[in-house]
This record gives structure tokens, C-alpha cells and sequence, in this order.
């Protein structure tokens, strides 16, 4: 997570940061390619 998501924004405000962290979160859980299970989202 530090890699993907906090190296690539720089935050200024907790509320910022909580919506940026909490879509990547649900993108990484629900939209992105996952290998382990064929390519499936």
C-alpha cells in the first residue's frame, strides 16, 4: 500500500487522505486484476 497508493499522492489534509486511501482500498479489494484467481476481478 505504501508503494501504490502514499508514494504517489502527497496529502494535505486528513479528509484528502482518507478519501484517496479509501478508494484505493476498494479498488484494490474489488476492481483490480487479480492473478490468484484467474484474472478475475
Amino acid at each position: 500500500m505504501e508503494a501504490e497508493c502514499y508514494g504517489r499522492h502527497e496529502f494535505e489534509t486528513y479528509p484528502q487522505t482518507y478519501e484517496i486511501v479509501t478508494q484505493f482500498i476498494q479498488d484494490y479489494n474489488q476492481q483490480r486484476i487479480h492473478g490468484s484467481i484467474s484474472g478475475r476481478t
